[in-house]
Protein backbone atom coordinates (compact mmCIF):
# COMPACT_ATOMS: atom_id res chain seq x y z
CA UNK A 1 0.00 0.00 0.00
CA UNK A 2 1.44 3.70 -0.47
CA UNK A 3 2.64 5.35 1.80
CA UNK A 4 0.48 8.22 1.20
CA UNK A 5 -2.53 6.11 1.12
CA UNK A 6 -1.69 4.85 5.19
CA UNK A 7 -0.72 8.39 5.75
CA UNK A 8 -4.02 9.98 4.42
CA UNK A 9 -6.13 7.25 6.34
CA UNK A 10 -3.87 7.47 9.81
CA UNK A 11 -4.70 11.41 9.51
CA UNK A 12 -8.54 11.16 8.91
CA UNK A 13 -9.26 7.78 7.99
CA UNK A 14 -12.47 5.58 9.85
CA UNK A 15 -13.39 1.92 10.38
CA UNK A 16 -17.12 1.76 11.28
CA UNK A 17 -17.31 -2.29 10.85
CA UNK A 18 -19.62 -3.87 7.87
CA UNK A 19 -21.12 -0.32 6.28
CA UNK A 20 -22.22 -2.70 3.40
CA UNK A 21 -25.48 -3.84 5.54
CA UNK A 22 -26.16 -0.77 7.47
CA UNK A 23 -28.31 1.13 4.48
CA UNK A 24 -28.34 -0.98 1.52
CA UNK A 25 -31.44 0.81 -0.08
CA UNK A 26 -30.06 4.31 0.83
CA UNK A 27 -26.75 3.00 -1.11
CA UNK A 28 -29.03 2.24 -4.32
CA UNK A 29 -30.14 5.75 -3.75
CA UNK A 30 -27.13 7.76 -3.46
CA UNK A 31 -26.36 5.65 -6.54
CA UNK A 32 -28.98 6.68 -8.70
CA UNK A 33 -28.59 10.03 -7.12
CA UNK A 34 -24.85 9.74 -8.86
CA UNK A 35 -25.92 8.77 -12.06
CA UNK A 36 -28.87 11.61 -12.07
CA UNK A 37 -26.13 14.29 -11.69
CA UNK A 38 -23.77 12.24 -14.70
CA UNK A 39 -21.49 10.59 -12.82
CA UNK A 40 -21.11 7.26 -13.87
CA UNK A 41 -19.60 4.94 -11.52
CA UNK A 42 -18.37 2.19 -13.37
CA UNK A 43 -15.89 4.79 -15.35
CA UNK A 44 -14.89 6.28 -11.82
CA UNK A 45 -14.50 2.77 -10.82
CA UNK A 46 -12.13 2.38 -13.53
CA UNK A 47 -9.85 5.12 -13.04
CA UNK A 48 -9.79 4.36 -9.67
CA UNK A 49 -8.46 1.08 -10.48
CA UNK A 50 -6.15 2.05 -12.98
CA UNK A 51 -4.75 4.86 -11.05
CA UNK A 52 -4.24 1.93 -7.95
CA UNK A 53 -2.49 -0.22 -9.84
CA UNK A 54 -0.42 2.57 -11.53
CA UNK A 55 0.30 3.50 -7.62
CA UNK A 56 1.56 0.23 -7.08
CA UNK A 57 3.27 -0.31 -10.00
CA UNK A 58 4.80 2.69 -9.09
CA UNK A 59 5.84 2.03 -5.23
CA UNK A 60 7.16 -1.84 -6.49
CA UNK A 61 9.13 -0.28 -8.87
CA UNK A 62 10.58 1.88 -6.18
CA UNK A 63 11.33 -0.59 -3.61
CA UNK A 64 13.07 -3.41 -6.47
CA UNK A 65 15.16 -0.67 -7.66
CA UNK A 66 16.27 0.42 -4.46
CA UNK A 67 16.79 -3.38 -3.35
CA UNK A 68 18.89 -3.32 -6.75
CA UNK A 69 21.12 -0.43 -5.95
CA UNK A 70 21.81 -1.71 -2.02
CA UNK A 71 23.09 -4.80 -3.57
CA UNK A 72 24.98 -3.29 -6.01
CA UNK A 73 26.18 -1.53 -3.36
CA UNK A 74 27.61 -4.03 -1.03
CA UNK A 75 29.33 -5.77 -4.06
CA UNK A 76 31.43 -2.59 -5.08
CA UNK A 77 29.33 -1.83 -7.89
CA UNK A 78 30.39 -5.14 -9.35
CA UNK A 79 26.91 -6.43 -10.04
CA UNK A 80 24.99 -3.67 -12.04
CA UNK A 81 28.69 -3.73 -14.31
CA UNK A 82 28.03 -7.70 -14.97
CA UNK A 83 24.12 -6.88 -15.89
CA UNK A 84 25.13 -4.72 -18.83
Amino acid sequence: MPLATIEAFADHGVVRGDTVREDYAGAHRLIERLRAAGIDMDTVTQQLLEAGVKSFADSYDELITGIAEKVDALHGGQVASRAR
